[in-house]
């Protein structure tokens, strides 16, 4: 049975056209690479919401935070968006829709002066993204424009010529990639190791999909979907459905992972899905990674209307918290709150004797 990861990561991955995004929660996470220094792992959950929610706001908060950082650090910072494919700015300029942090964050922050912020996409997904959207239940494939581009950080795939062969192009591109990462030490080794057999058999299930459906390497995804409609076969679509996106997301989680255990900086914040950053801090804790310090509520606790933080609240680089219960706050807290309270015992003892 899907999880419900699974199906946020199908939202995330298509619809958005028709979705506002607004971040919900942050979460700092201090991890270490084998023997090499601490390196701090700031991760901003996003989620996409039907009813339209002004993330302008927080596109502006984000931008004077990361300068507001700049003032108070010369240390180099890395932030990495899951940035949406370029069709969205269309469906902004006819909505009238607020600019997300996740479409505007890397245009704006170009523009203004940062000298130790690198802001970059860190999508992967071309041919997916646009295979997942002929896929959509209910999708009108008799009026999709076919010249349709899903881009990613590194290439572009037009819709009428993605097949099946793109889409296991694009995996086995990536997968490589993280497969060359032998430097990788400790636990973080494992946790990489484990991830790419777990990807091995998100491939094999959606090649048995693929199989199931006779779909030949080079048919074109968009003559599958009519195949599948013609032969009223939504039940398996929805089925490839699943496979697809699940095993493209936990390649884009895995690719981010390799990225934070090679990078040189110390800081690196992550900009993308819940289901995605959620992701990403399991193998982190995994990995012998801490949590020091969150700001916002998890998805799974949101109210049905959801609280988009405010800047105080998205400030978790420069922002220090009264009291950040953390395992050595608890230490050093501990024997001071112990004599605290045999203080006060003891002066109400003598006063009431």
């Amino acid at each position: 049975m899907r999880n419900l990861s699974v199906l946020i990561s199908i939202s995330a991955f298509t619809i958005y056209c028709q979705l506002c995004s607004v971040i919900i929660e942050t979460e700092r996470i201090c991890f270490r690479q084998g023997n090499s220094q601490h390196k701090y792992c700031y991760l901003f959950h996003n989620v996409h919401e039907w009813r339209m929610l002004s993330d302008e706001q927080q596109l502006s908060a984000m931008l004077t935070i990361l300068k507001k950082r700049e003032q108070c650090s010369s240390d180099m910072l890395h932030v990495l968006v899951e940035k949406p494919y370029s069709l969205i700015y269309y469906w902004d300029f006819v909505l009238e829709r607020p600019k997300s942090v996740t479409a505007y964050l890397i245009e704006k922050a170009h523009k203004i002066d940062l000298k130790y912020t690198v802001v970059e996409n860190v999508e992967i997904r071309a041919a997916a993204l646009g295979a997942v959207q002929i896929l959509q239940p209910g999708q009108d494939l008799d009026t999709m424009y076919l010249r349709t581009e899903f881009d990613s950080a590194e290439k572009k795939a037009i819709l009428e010529d993605i097949t099946v062969q793109s889409l296991f192009d694009e995996y086995h591109h990536y997968r490589s990639q993280i497969e060359q990462c032998d430097i990788i030490e400790g636990q973080a080794k494992e946790v990489l190791k484990n991830g790419l057999v777990q990807l091995s058999g998100l491939f094999e299930t959606l090649q048995k999909d693929f199989t199931y459906l006779k779909a030949e390497p080079q048919e074109q995804i968009i003559a599958l979907a009519h195949r599948l409609r013609a032969a009223e076969m939504g039940h398996e679509q929805d089925i490839l459905l699943c496979s697809l996106s699940e095993l493209f997301a936990y390649l884009f989680d895995l690719n981010i992972f390799k990225r934070l255990m090679l990078t040189h900086v110390k800081h690196i914040a992550i900009i993308a899905g819940a289901s995605h950053t959620e992701h990403l801090a399991n193998m982190l804790f995994s990995a012998d990674g801490a949590s020091e310090k969150r700001h916002g509520i998890p998805f799974y606790r949101q109210p049905r209307e959801l609280l988009p933080l405010n800047m105080a609240q998205l400030d978790i680089f420069t922002r220090r918290d009264w009291l950040q219960i953390t395992p050595r706050t608890c230490i050093l807290l501990g024997p001071c709150l112990m004599v605290l309270g045999l203080t006060l015992y003891w002066s109400l003892s003598r006063k009431y004797s």
